[in-house]
């Protein structure tokens, strides 16, 4: 198990919502892989918090171009699951849901990898759901399209 990975996972989770007098909505990053590959681009968009910022500035700097499927085995290692040591992922699309023992927060991790007709070849949203919301109460939307990358035409 990484421990610097968790921490910044935990932190990101147990970051405090922003009081803005709206209820608050649920915090995620989504990383993508646009190819994967050591040649290929990563992303990661934070949706405008600090907490999110601060943790895709990490996830830029120490996550794999390469191996797509490090990033969510790391997150479902930090929540006490394990992995054979040789990658052996061809097609992940799942969401797993953990209550964070500390904030008593809902930690969502939803994972997309080789999915046929996607643009990327890897996508991973973490989010921290706010205080007393749950999935049935407050549902994320699908996994978008990342953005175009440097002079990749938008379509």
């Amino acid at each position: 198990m990484d421990y610097e990975f968790c921490d910044h996972l935990f932190d990101f989770v147990r970051a405090p919502f922003a009081a803005s007098g709206k209820p608050p909505v649920a915090r995620s990053i989504e990383f993508y892989w646009i190819p994967s590959g050591i040649l290929g681009t990563t992303q990661c968009v934070y949706g405008g918090t600090k907490p999110g910022k601060d943790f895709c500035d990490w996830l830029i700097n120490h996550s794999s171009k390469e191996f797509t499927e490090l990033l969510p085995e790391e997150a479902l290692r930090c929540e006490g699951f394990d992995f054979p040591p040789v990658p052996n992922v061809d097609d992940w699309k799942a969401t797993y849901q953990f209550v964070d023992g500390k904030s008593l927060r809902w930690l969502v991790l939803d994972v997309r990898l080789y999915q046929p007709g996607d643009r990327y070849d890897g996508a991973v949203r973490i989010s921290a759901l706010p205080d007393g919301q749950g999935m049935a109460t407050h549902p994320l939307p699908p996994l978008p399209d990342p953005e175009p990358i440097a002079d990749e035409p938008k379509k």
